[in-house]
């Protein structure tokens, strides 16, 4: 696991381990900037399929994935449930799930942006549209004009937070268990 993500000072056989890397999971408790030129064309020049709840920095001003700035944080000690839709129920990450479906956040985060360019967005919030979980192609720009492209897979998978409370209300960071791309 890297401990940094200033990838702009990473060596050529740690970047060659991020190539090689079957899943890449980066959570939310990574800092935006270290997803600011120029490490965002390092991390869409990586091969290896990448997952994120980062929302924060997957925005225009970082790495580009979505054209909004428009994030939402609310830091609370607590869970909270709320309706999602899914919208491509017969694609295998959905197989026997009927929407709506309880949706389930750690400390709430939000990334309030109802379009995905040119992703294709699985999931989003009954409520009010946001995106909640979108798959982004290898080779093909995240959205019109934004001149940015991953070079694999890309998963946008809005569980809002890697975040958790402990018993004492504290905010604490969990890494993903399982699940499918």
């Amino acid at each position: 696991p890297f401990r940094t993500f200033d990838l702009s000072k990473a060596t050529p056989e740690q970047i060659d381990s991020l190539n090689n890397a079957d899943l890449i999971y980066i959570g939310r408790g990574v800092n935006s900037i270290n997803f600011a030129s120029p490490n965002k064309e390092i991390w869409h020049s990586i091969t290896s399929p990448i997952i994120t709840s980062n929302m924060w920095g997957l925005r225009s001003s970082r790495m580009n994935w979505f054209n909004s700035t428009s994030t939402s944080n609310i830091d609370v000690a607590k869970d909270v449930v709320f309706q999602a839709n899914i919208l491509k129920p017969a694609d295998p990450v959905f197989e026997g799930i009927s929407t709506p479906v309880d949706w389930w956040s750690g400390a709430y985060s939000v990334l309030k942006e109802t379009k995905a360019g040119n992703g294709t967005v699985m999931a989003s919030k009954a409520d009010d549209g946001s995106v909640l979980f979108v798959r982004f192609e290898s080779g093909v720009e995240f959205y019109p004009g934004s001149k940015d492209m991953p070079s694999g897979p890309r998963v946008y998978f809005g569980s809002a937070s890697d975040n958790m409370s402990d018993s004492i209300g504290k905010i604490i960071s969990v890494p993903l268990k399982s699940g499918r791309f």
